[in-house]
């Protein structure tokens, strides 16, 4: 099943779903397809096709391919096509008895199995997989390594596997298999053209590995380049309007190593796919979890229990923050060992038709918002729970919308404050802030 028909089944698992590419060695492949072998084919100068595959498997379907071959010779259409992988002595048998009384003798061949049937795929000028059924097939992405282009039929994940300019995907179905090929075999200048094209074929196999190892280590989620120091918990429910902007903001973070916890708590609107795009876009910084709606307390918690930093800190999803905010107070609370550290808040009142001005480093300050006092106020250290970390070790709850309650594990624990980096609050739903540039 391909990722897109996964989530069409199953959409409210579409956010846990990741396509994850087999492992190979490139440069063994295309080490082994240079290596000398007894060739398959003839020395017409003919298009050539070949099919490697487990020739019994009946999803391989290797008998409706065969019977395209009768069609494409009966319409004279002139080709060679070699089928590689053993058999059962039962179907070979079938299938030579085929080859032989639909008089395809001398434009195919079975030449059974092989330890390396790399070279006869580099010879080929197609390589041709209609299965019935597939996964995520390493023939064809082996076939495009060594830079043969691919013609498969359009099942599983094989559409996620090649790319238009390289190969073709033709239906599941024995007539549109013959067109497919027909026009190809009509105009073999188009195989030349996707061959070379293949030469800028890459196969990332660093890319796979680490996602293998993400996927494989879940409770070990790698975050930009170490663990994380700081976890942001950003509860979401129906703000589709702010979120991006929340969580464009946490992205730019100047402050390397942290990740973002973001509670789906039961939204109805579009704020999923915003989060779905955030988690796709940077997989190793933001993780998106759901839940029944509980409320904003019940989704902090939940958040609590997943974060893995030395310090959380708790963002409003209508909220925004100065880009270094994080980095200038984890390093106060280093440099002042301080349990909790504060900084200023800047509200947004409802109705505000007030402008916020962006500067060319994309961070907000305090100074360009104070034009109007009715529609902006500054909320000093004390005064709210936004734009603080906490340090883990403080054994968080949060008991109801704006109360928290800390276990100690010091003797004595220590606040702090940042002036200057602030968190930028929207109060109430019907405010729009607007950026001039």
């Amino acid at each position: 099943m391909s990722l897109d028909g996964f989530a069409a089944r199953y959409p409210h698992l579409r956010h846990k779903c990741r396509v994850c590419r087999n492992l190979l060695e490139p440069e063994a492949i295309r080490l082994m397809a240079s290596e000398p072998a007894p060739s398959l084919f003839s020395a017409q100068q003919r298009p050539k096709l070949v099919t490697v595959a487990r020739l019994e498997d009946p999803h391989k379907a290797i008998s409706r391919s065969l019977l395209v071959a009768r069609m494409l010779r009966d319409a004279g259409y002139d080709f060679e096509w070699v089928f590689i992988g053993g058999s059962t002595p039962y179907n070979e048998a079938l299938y030579r008895d085929f080859v032989c009384t639909s008089g395809l003798a001398d434009c195919v061949r079975l030449p059974g199995g092989t330890s390396n049937p790399f070279p006869a795929v580099l010879k080929a000028d197609l390589f041709c997989l209609f299965s019935h059924y597939e996964g995520l097939p390493n023939t064809i992405y082996e076939s495009l390594i060594i830079g043969t282009p691919v013609m498969a039929t359009n099942v599983g994940a094989v559409a996620e596997q090649i790319d238009p300019a390289c190969g073709w995907l033709v239906d599941s179905d024995t007539g549109a298999i013959f067109q497919g090929l027909a026009q190809l075999l009509a105009a073999p200048q188009k195989l030349a053209q996707a061959r070379q094209r293949l030469q800028g074929y890459e196969y990332d196999v660093s890319a796979i590995q680490r996602q293998v190892e993400a996927i494989l280590t879940p409770a070990e989620r790698e975050t930009d380049g170490g663990e994380p120091v700081v976890s942001v918990i950003v509860p979401v429910y129906n703000v589709q309007d702010y979120l991006d902007e929340c969580l464009a903001s946490l992205e730019r973070q100047t402050l390397k190593y942290i990740e973002v916890i973001m509670v789906n708590d039961g939204s109805t609107d579009g704020s999923g796919e915003i989060m779905d795009a955030y988690t796709k876009r940077y997989p190793g910084k933001f993780f998106r979890y759901d839940k029944e709606n509980g409320g904003l307390s019940d989704a902090r918690n939940f958040g609590l229990a997943r974060a893995r930093g030395s310090y959380v800190s708790f963002i409003d999803s209508d909220d925004f923050v100065d880009a270094d905010m994080l980095e200038r107070m984890l390093a106060a609370a280093e440099e002042h060992r301080c349990d909790i550290v504060l900084c200023d808040m800047i509200v947004f009142e409802d109705n505000s038709d007030y402008q916020a001005v962006a500067v060319p480093d994309r961070t907000f300050h305090a100074r360009r918002l104070h034009r109007d006092a009715g529609a902006v106020r500054k909320v000093g250290f004390l005064g709210h729970f936004h734009g603080r970390i906490y340090a883990t070790s403080l054994q968080i709850v949060h008991h109801r919308e704006r109360h928290f309650s800390y276990k100690f594990a010091h003797v004595r624990g220590r606040f702090g404050g940042v002036a200057g980096a602030e968190v930028f609050h929207h109060f109430g739903a019907d405010l729009e802030v607007r950026r001039t540039h």
